[in-house]
């Protein structure tokens, strides 16, 4: 599970695209109507005059790789123009992170494999450019023990791998419901070897043997 400023946050469903129109075609009888946005309003001189550079154009470029198609490019860099430096700077953040975000849910995902309970799940928000982020997201996994020490032992090897799978991630990292998680089924797995060795000493708590779900 991935968190803002290091407080968890709940789950909604993933982004949907949001659909815009290019520019408007040009009159008959040779008048032409000013351009517009997506939604109607018009581009002021101004702002179609601004530079295409630095900052804007990394955004523009990761437009049209996230979602192609001239219309939407279009579209989009009208909106950017019309934002400030400071905007700008907070749409390429949440770019970044949302980009970051996904690739962290999805390695705690692929490596839960089979113990998985739901695919990412995704809190969103709307950036300055009226585009859709994901903001948190979490993996649901099942971290019960099982009645064999022996598949206990693997499942819980599976469980920690899950749980750490993020690691490295600079802009995503580790949350602490993560290393988490990872600490719960190591001292799961250490348990049911303790029993796999004989020592009768070593016994799973009531909590641990209803077992349940986790997420991370």
């Amino acid at each position: 599970m991935s968190t803002v400023n290091g407080v968890p946050q709940n789950p909604i469903a993933p982004r949907n695209p949001l659909s815009l129109q290019g520019p408007a075609p040009a009159q008959q009888g040779g008048g032409q109507k000013p351009p517009t946005t997506g939604d109607g309003s018009k581009i002021s001189p101004e702002a179609k005059k601004k530079p295409v550079d630095g900052e804007r154009k990394d955004l523009l470029d990761g437009l049209k790789k996230t979602y192609g198609g001239n219309d939407r490019l279009q579209t989009a860099e009208a909106k950017l123009n019309d934002l400030s430096t400071d905007q700008l700077k907070s749409v390429k953040k949440k770019r970044e992170f949302d980009k970051a975000l996904t690739e962290h849910e999805e390695a705690h995902h692929s490596v839960a494999a089979d113990l998985a309970r739901s695919g990412p799940l995704y809190e969103t928000e709307v950036g300055e450019d009226g585009e859709t982020y994901r903001k948190s997201g979490k993996v649901m996994i099942d971290t019960g023990v099982t009645d064999d020490p022996a598949k206990t032992v693997k499942k819980m090897q599976q469980v920690r791998a899950a749980a750490l799978a993020p690691d490295g991630n600079q802009l995503a990292p580790l949350s602490e419901q993560d290393k988490k998680v990872a600490r719960e089924a190591e001292e799961k797995e250490r348990k049911a070897q303790a029993q796999l060795d004989g020592n009768t000493n070593e016994k799973f708590t009531a909590k641990e043997k209803q077992g349940g779900d986790s997420n991370f």
